[in-house]
């Protein structure tokens, strides 16, 4: 009983976190292209639009671009329809409130607006800032007071560009209209090729441990655990299912439970050595490094840093009792809980060390995996007209990926749409645009999972009880009836009868 609430409450606060990242995000789409349109003087007010006509400078009528010079617009206040100059509208604001210099006092001022030249991708430059006069706004009239064009050099401080927002803020309705269908078949085809490297991969983990399925029962195994990743709800991932279908398929269960475990830590590393080794090139090569594009790579890359130094140090650490016992490691582990899991950990991480070509191999076969992933996402995101450059995708693809690795809400729900959103505003991407390249990273996905189900279908996979996923989870081990005697399984009378394998 103790164990199911605790699992109902895990899971209660996962869709939380979805349902808290959803909110974040569907705050900021819109459904049509917006533009701000700033008022007459002395007001200046801005008010949000949506477009219904757009002109060129020849007078031609066309989806909404950047370079237009005419829009027809429907303001969002009155609901009437005016005809706008490109002079009529002004960059969305990317914080609040500005800090202004007023004599020798700094006062705080609403930013209503930007006007910002150059390109957004590389070098965006702000000329003008569009505030609440200070001296005339009060707290309670903010909103109705007059407005005040400044410079960056009159805010206290250096003015920093967060993120540069576009003239037209496209909607969802436009995406979806004007998506080139034929980027987005080729998003979904290029992907096929990551589930047959990642099965030579776990392969290549599998033997080193002495664990000698059939390739065509790894790919059958490893096409399950990805269908439940994706579309089981509960909290028995498709890792669980995996790692107790392998422990039933071996003598070696500890190991074959391990080895899944494994096998999704070089998948991430490898991710986070791809996006930060890329993330630290593009910063280094910036023409600016303090524009928002520069200074998010920089972020990327000292993260995934962190992430791999710790990773190594841990490693070490686990790997070498020398090392425990001469710096005090040795006596903290013992003290830790799960003492058989750690055990088991040390146990089959000596076995890998002893084979470092093929855990390298591993690791390289990742790359390409990775490269697949980046490519579909680029893909989908020049399908939908997004204006993120193709070096850019090698930052943000990896930090969608890697955040949706992590199990704090059900497939990474509101989380991945939510970091989408963060990164890909750096280069003047709207709200509506950063949904469209997160789902279409899950979309892509969920559509090669479903070929895990027709495995699914055809008996033999049926979900582990409660009981059994949390040993594995906790003790990294499957205590089972052990085939009698025999250290592979290549032939089909070495694997547990209960369990059909398609062949």
């Amino acid at each position: 009983m103790k164990r199911r609430s605790v699992s109902i409450l895990k899971n209660l606060a996962k869709w939380l976190v979805a349902g808290v990242g959803i909110f974040i995000i569907a705050r900021f789409i819109t459904i049509r292209d917006q533009v701000m349109v700033v008022g007459n003087a002395p007001t200046l007010t801005v008010t949000q639009a949506a477009i219904v006509e757009a002109r060129s400078a020849t007078g031609e009528r066309h989806n909404p671009l950047e370079t237009d010079t005419t829009f027809v617009v429907e303001m969002s206040d009155s609901g009437e329809s005016r005809t706008i100059s490109r002079d009529d509208i002004v960059n969305a604001p990317d914080r609040k409130t500005v800090d202004v210099k007023i004599g020798d006092e700094v006062v705080a001022a609403e930013l209503r607006g930007m006007t910002i030249e150059g390109d957004l991708q590389r070098n965006p430059t702000v000329t003008h800032l569009l505030i609440t006069d200070p001296q005339a706004a009060t707290s309670y009239n903010a909103g109705a007071a007059n407005g005040k064009w400044i410079t960056p050099d009159q805010v206290s401080g250096e003015f920093k560009l967060l993120a540069p927002r576009p003239l037209i803020q496209r909607g969802l309705a436009s995406l979806v209209r004007e998506a080139n269908p034929w980027l987005l078949v080729a998003a979904v085809m290029v992907f096929p090729g990551c589930f047959l490297l990642t099965t030579l991969r776990w392969h290549l983990l599998l033997k080193v441990l002495d664990i000698r399925l059939p390739i065509r029962r790894t790919f059958a195994l490893n096409m399950v655990g990805s269908f439940y990743n994706s579309f089981l709800p509960g909290s028995t991932g498709g890792d669980i299912i995996k790692a107790y279908y392998v422990a039933k398929q071996t003598p070696h269960k500890t190991r074959g439970v391990i080895s899944v475990f494994v096998d999704r830590v070089v998948g991430l590393m490898a991710l986070v050595m791809m996006g930060g080794s890329l993330s630290a090139l593009q910063y280094f090569m910036s023409d600016n490094p303090t524009s928002p594009t520069a200074v998010v790579c920089r972020q990327v890359a000292l993260v995934c840093g962190v992430i791999l130094v710790g990773f190594i140090v841990g490693s070490v650490v686990m790997l070498s009792d020398r090392i425990r016992r001469g710096t005090g490691m040795e006596f903290i582990l013992k003290k830790l809980p799960m003492q058989k899991l750690i055990g088991n950990v040390q146990h089959v991480g000596q076995m890998y060390k002893r084979r470092p070509l093929l855990i390298l191999a591993a690791f390289l076969i990742t790359l390409p995996v990775h490269l697949t992933v980046v490519i579909s996402a680029m893909l989908a995101g020049h399908a939908f007209g997004l204006p993120i450059s193709e070096a850019f995708y090698f930052v943000c693809v990896p930090v969608i990926k890697l955040v949706s690795a992590i199990p704090i809400s059900p497939q990474g729900a509101g989380v991945m749409e939510t970091f989408a959103l963060i990164l890909t505003s750096k280069q003047g991407a709207t709200a509506s645009q950063a949904l469209a390249l997160a789902m279409s990273i899950r979309v892509v996905e969920l559509v090669w999972s479903l070929m895990g189900g027709l495995f699914v279908l055809k008996g033999g996979f049926s979900l582990p009880t409660d009981a059994a996923a949390e040993e594995i989870a906790v003790e990294g081990s499957l205590h089972e009836n052990a085939p009698p005697n025999n250290h592979n399984v290549d032939s089909a009378s070495n694997v547990d009868a209960s369990v059909p394998v398609s062949r």
